[in-house]
């Protein structure tokens, strides 16, 4: 029965503060749960058992919690829009890029901030432009045109090994 009074641990009250902050709420309705569910006034007061059904709650609410490691895919961070550049690629240009950059690259599973990386790369490497965001326009239209012809290549060379087997 110890492990039911045993205090939690300071990366467990941190988790609890990290929950009742995404889930956006006030700090007297976070009281006010931690009364409720674990009859205690602070989270520094919780028990495992109390921990627990806090968690459970606020997973009621909404909360999903994931353990450092444990995600099937990491998230990219969104991709930066540049709007509108008199003389620069425009957004439609960029997402294009990006897409065929990633069906070229098959990045269903891999980290965002690589693929940003070897886009970088190669633009850097065929085009003299060290990244996306310093593209004109005819700069783009020749990315695009290259990356059209990189990907039907690849395709042809698919379509050919799987009629060989």
């Amino acid at each position: 029965m110890q492990s039911k009074t045993r205090r939690i641990s300071r990366q467990s009250i941190a988790l609890v503060h990290v929950a009742a902050h995404q889930l956006g709420m006030s700090d007297a309705d976070y009281r006010a749960l931690l009364m409720g569910t674990a009859g205690v006034a602070s989270a520094r007061d919780l028990s495992v058992a109390g921990f627990e059904a806090v968690m459970r709650r606020f997973a009621t609410l909404g909360f999903a919690h994931t353990k450092p490691g444990k995600s099937a895919a990491p998230k990219a961070a969104p991709a930066p829009a540049y709007g509108e550049r008199p003389g620069m690629a425009s957004p439609a240009q960029v997402h294009t890029i990006r897409e065929l950059w990633r069906t070229w690259r098959d990045d269903q599973g891999r980290d965002g901030s690589e693929t940003a990386r070897a886009l970088r790369h190669w633009l850097e490497r065929h085009y003299h432009v060290t990244d996306l965001r310093f593209c004109d326009l005819t700069t783009a239209q020749k990315a695009i045109e290259g990356l059209k012809a990189m990907n039907g290549r690849k395709q042809r060379a698919a379509s050919k090994e799987t009629n060989h087997d």
